[in-house]
């Protein structure tokens, strides 16, 4: 088996490369006939022409941050079926689970539910693109009030697959045993602040081998602004005292701070994932 991952790595890396025509739909197509040579199955990759694969791995800047959007019904109705993950890169942050990221069937079937049989593979391209736009407008206007919430469409599994099986990391993200999530204003403010982006070429080119669509994720390195140290970012969103200094005149987080913020940075998932179930936005006022 480890033999079988090195070779699967070996693919994972072609990502970040581009073909010799300029395209990775064909590295794509390239991964599925090398893996079936091997004797390692084809995949089931989505039937979307080249076109649409190659604008999937690597979306234009402005199709993904539009100077002006508004939120869609469709685009809401997607929203509400999301199943959110953990993404492990960098300093963590919440993310489109890879292999199921939406509830109640595979994402080409929603994708037919919304656009409709006739949609191009381009159009499903361009929606599923449109959706880093419509989270952070979701995200950042929707209202909800603190308290006691369930989740549906998140499971416990989901949280020790997240939490990498360790049970007191798990603890970390904040489902009580009774299954409900405790929503506060400090979590609310995070999602609101929250940096949604598009997931990277080597997520996109898995999930595209075996039949799904990576959604939106969290940028890992700054989920929140401007900061790799993001606890610095949740201590201005928050507000919070500047108790201490450094030599330089910044601001120096203390120790209870700076772990007041990591607590907060690990609950984020379930909060992002409450005010996707429960957080209430008319779509005329989503800007």
């Amino acid at each position: 088996m480890s033999k079988l991952g090195d070779i699967w790595k070996v693919f994972r890396n072609l990502w970040s490369l581009r073909a010799s025509d300029g395209t990775n739909a064909d590295i794509l197509h390239a991964t599925q006939q090398t893996m079936g040579d091997l004797g390692l199955g084809y995949g089931s990759a989505p039937a979307l022409d080249d076109a649409a694969i190659n604008a999937l791995l690597d979306p234009d800047f402005d199709a993904l941050y539009p100077d002006a959007a508004r939120l869609t019904q469709g685009q809401l109705m997607l929203i509400r079926k999301a199943r959110l993950g953990w993404n492990t890169m960098e300093v963590g942050a919440p993310q489109l689970d890879l292999a199921e990221p939406y509830t109640g069937g595979r994402t080409p079937q929603h994708l037919a539910e919304i656009l409709g049989e006739d949609a191009t593979d381009m159009e499903k391209a361009e929606f599923l693109i449109s959706m880093v736009s419509a989270y952070q407008q979701f995200c950042g206007q929707a209202q909800i009030a603190p308290g006691s919430y369930k989740v549906a469409n998140i499971r416990e599994v989901d949280i020790a697959e997240a939490a990498g099986h360790d049970d007191e990391r798990a603890g970390w993200f904040g489902l009580n045993p009774d299954g409900s999530v405790v929503l506060t204003e400090d979590l609310i403010a995070l999602v609101r602040n929250l940096q949604w982006a598009w997931p990277d070429e080597d997520d996109m080119g898995d999930v595209l081998y075996k039949g799904e669509f990576a959604g939106p994720t969290v940028d890992p390195k700054r989920p929140y602004g401007d900061m790799s140290y993001y606890q610095l970012d949740i201590h201005r969103i928050l507000g919070w005292p500047a108790e201490q200094k450094d030599e330089d005149g910044y601001v120096k987080l203390t120790d209870a701070q700076e772990a007041r913020a990591s607590d907060l940075h690990f609950k984020v998932m379930l909060a992002a994932q409450v005010v996707i179930e429960h957080g209430q936005m008319e779509l005329g006022d989503a800007q």
